[in-house]
């Protein structure tokens, strides 16, 4: 038989920082998402995952990652110190592709989650930039309710806690913006209650329901 290989692409560019200067040493990670920690870009679990490609930007904050698919991938830079780039999109294709991207620097962001005005234990917290692309961090609070993200890159983010118990799950969301060398804060209050449902089944044409399940979302 013959097999078939298809030509892959490559993305190529600069690391730099908010001045536009070229940041060596920064790494740079292309991936279908990319999901991080409250201190760095991708999760422990993640950091060996063959789908994720990694390389370093060399002394003149160059980089070049090749043999990509063709499908839609996202592609971000973290530097230790110096910060990170916010993930944005590689589209689907066969074209080599140039990029800059450009590190925000860290802040931090810290708060509080309650459930009917007690503190949460242990809340699941997740953080997603309001520019849609696929990413988050992930963090899991302490047993008072509080939380942190050590390392955010600056700009606007949607923050949201979730809990779950006894098999069922609450979410709630705010808007929150970080600010590079700052700590913002965000408090996020959880409520429950009872709901009280009723829905009416009327069979189609004369015939007989024998069982009904519905769910509520």
């Amino acid at each position: 038989g013959v097999l078939k290989v298809r030509k892959g692409r490559s993305v190529s560019g600069r690391v730099v920082d908010k001045g536009g200067a070229s940041v060596p040493g920064a790494t740079v990670v292309v991936a279908t998402d990319i999901t991080g920690s409250g201190s760095a870009m991708l999760l422990k679990a993640d950091d060996e995952n063959k789908d994720i490609r990694k390389t370093i930007s060399d002394e003149n904050g160059r980089f070049a990652i090749h043999g990509l698919a063709r499908a839609v991938r996202v592609i971000a830079a973290d530097h230790p110190e110096r910060g990170r780039s916010w993930t944005a999109q590689i589209p689907s294709g066969a074209d080599s592709l140039k990029m800059d991207l450009h590190l925000r620097a860290f802040g931090s962001l810290k708060g509080k989650v309650t459930l009917n005005g007690e503190a949460l234990a242990n809340p699941i917290l997740l953080l997603l930039p309001t520019n849609n692309a696929k990413s988050q961090s992930i963090v899991t609070g302490a047993s008072d309710g509080v939380y942190i993200f050590e390392k955010v890159p600056e700009g606007e983010f949607q923050l949201r806690a979730m809990q779950g118990a006894g098999g069922s799950t609450s979410f709630e969301g705010v808007s929150v913006r970080v600010e590079g060398g700052k700590e913002a804060t965000a408090d996020i209050r959880l409520t429950t209650g009872n709901i009280n449902f009723t829905a009416n089944i009327t069979p189609k044409d004369g015939a007989t329901i024998n069982f009904v399940q519905g769910f509520l979302f």
